[in-house]
């Protein structure tokens, strides 16, 4: 995620004592949910890039295993959002 988007990381199994982004990652696993490059685009500054990792979709969010990064910086202006704000939908477990 080197320019901003989101990523959805899976851990190892087996993590360090004081877990790392370089070590304890498994990058063969972890899915590129959207590079900044991909999300470009002119429009209505109301506009959000949505997303939703829910039991049903291609990439499920799995609790304990997985983490979702998000850049949630808007950025750009009334004609160009370089960065568009993020909706994501995920489940949640119910409260006790």
């Amino acid at each position: 995620m080197k320019d901003g988007g989101g990523k959805l990381v899976r851990w190892r199994e087996r993590i360090s004592s004081e877990p790392s982004h370089l070590t304890d990652i498994d990058n063969e696993q972890s899915v590129l949910i959207s590079a900044l490059s991909m999300i470009k685009h002119k429009g209505d500054p109301m506009d959000c890039f949505l997303k939703s990792h829910c039991s049903e979709d291609p990439h499920p969010l799995k609790r304990g295993s997985e983490t979702l990064f998000i850049n949630a910086a808007m950025e750009g202006s009334q004609d160009i959002l370089i960065q568009p704000p993020w909706v994501v939908d995920i489940e949640l477990p119910a409260a006790v």
